[in-house]
């Protein structure tokens, strides 16, 4: 048998199976096998044409014994063929596995970061214990429709359930509400904002205000009290977790004093329109209710005759100073300096006689609270 026939028998389907190994379509390495095949029954038959005109009476032997070798070949072809096909087969379903579990694990990240941001933008405009019941009955709700966070509707102001169904998304189907017997509640303002502002640019008056607000919102961690909203140029902030006894309350009233104290001397830091900012306040403690309210952009606030009259002591109130009702005026005699006012008048309580206390006033001088 030639040699160089012997030779091809086996380069060609090492070729083959070398070629096999490399990142071809699985139609195309099924096309090799069936070439090396070919060729190996190919060069079986050239070796007995060969042996033919060699040895003529050897030929029958030579064949069956080619036939058998060539069978045997050809079936450790198929069999290795089969098992290459088969590994590729498998390479790729495991690529393909790791590619799910790629992006599989590429979501539940998005998904946590998404829950966190939840949790931090609730945190940051609702008190801690609300936000907690909004997240519980939010996480319930998702549970209950079967709704995945990383789903939301196409349109981010479309308060619709993102399950697809028309009825609104609605986490408070039951109110929140709370009932607090003594609150302290704080309105402040910036006194002459709108003629300072009137012909200010927005950017300008905007950033204004936002360093103002900023500073405030600051000095509201650090007095622990409670941002409520900010209204135009007015900011509100209470305090609702006040104890019952006396020492809570003129605690809770002192402590909230001394952070109008410190917005008060905090706002000419900053000016509008080259005048610097000067703020009037008004703080009441007494029952009020709190809650949130609404679908789309709820918001937590807070309602009573506590907050009505805290609002009123600001509106009436002087520049650089804090009014007081003489209810609150009792709890701070002998703590700060306390200057009696006219009695005014407050819708839906009457009139009602008033204090002021002066930024700039020690806190301690017993010889001029007067408070009867």
């Amino acid at each position: 048998i030639n040699a160089e026939y012997m030779g091809m028998r086996f380069v060609i389907p090492v070729i083959f199976s070398t070629a096999s190994l490399s990142k071809v379509p699985n139609n195309i390495f099924v096309c090799m096998m069936l070439l090396a095949m070919l060729a190996e029954v190919t060069f079986t038959f050239l070796s007995m044409y060969q042996v033919h005109f060699s040895v003529p009476k050897t030929v029958p032997t030579l064949f069956l014994a080619g036939m058998i070798s060539s069978g045997r070949l050809c079936c450790l072809l198929i069999y290795t063929f089969s098992l290459k096909l088969f590994e590729r087969q498998t390479s790729q379903e495991r690529s393909q596995l790791m590619e799910a579990m790629g992006r599989l694990e590429k979501r539940e990240s998005r998904l946590r970061l998404e829950q966190r941001l939840t949790k931090q933008l609730l945190h940051n405009v609702l008190p801690a214990d609300i936000a907690n019941q909004l997240l519980e009955r939010l996480q319930s709700e998702m549970e209950e429709s079967d709704i995945l966070l990383t789903d939301p509707p196409s349109d981010p102001r479309d308060p619709r359930d993102p399950s697809g169904s028309d009825r609104p998304f609605d986490i408070l189907h039951s109110p929140i509400a709370q009932y607090h017997p003594s609150a302290g509640i704080l309105f402040s303002d910036i006194v002459d904002f709108t003629k300072y502002s009137s012909n200010l640019p927005a950017d300008l008056l905007v950033k204004s205000l936002n360093m103002l607000v900023t500073g405030i919102d600051y000095l509201v961690a650090q007095f622990n009290i409670q941002k409520i909203k900010t209204i135009g140029d007015a900011y509100m902030a209470a305090n609702v977790n006040i104890g019952q006894c006396d020492t809570a309350l003129i605690q809770a009233a002192l402590n909230l004093q001394k952070f109008a104290d410190a917005m008060i001397n905090l706002s000419p830091q900053f000016s509008i329109a080259h005048n610097p900012l000067h703020m009037r306040v008004g703080i009441a403690i007494g029952p009020a209710v709190s809650g949130v309210i609404g679908v789309t952009k709820f918001a937590y606030d807070l309602w009573g005759d506590t907050v009505n009259l805290a609002s009123r002591m600001e509106s009436t109130g002087v520049a650089d100073a804090t009014q007081i009702p003489a209810s609150l005026a009792k709890l701070l005699q002998g703590e700060v300096s306390l200057h009696r006012r006219d009695p005014i008048n407050v819708k839906g309580v009457g009139m009602v006689q008033t204090f002021l206390h002066y930024a700039h006033d020690p806190f301690v001088e017993p010889e001029l609270n007067v408070v009867h």
